[in-house]
């Protein structure tokens, strides 16, 4: 195996270095991304799940007010 000179061993160690770092920081940006992701989906799904019951109740107090339309107009 060739020994690599002592400045080539420098330049070397040093492109390591930073190619670790630059991986580190991907990694870390990955993750900051995977965050933000995860917490819009959560966001969109709760904003999802309040509309399903508003209009739940809406189709129940609709329902309702029918039912008593009916009874008043049976009891007059």
């Amino acid at each position: 195996m060739k020994r690599e000179s002592a400045p080539e061993e420098t330049s070397l160690y040093e492109q390591y270095r930073r190619d670790l770092e630059t991986s580190q920081e991907e990694k870390e940006r990955l993750k900051r991304e995977h965050e933000i992701e995860k917490q819009n989906l959560q966001r969109e799904y709760e904003e999802h799940v309040e509309a399903a019951k508003e209009k739940m109740r809406d189709e129940i107090r609709e329902h309702m007010d029918k039912e008593l339309e009916e009874l008043k107009r049976s009891q007059s």
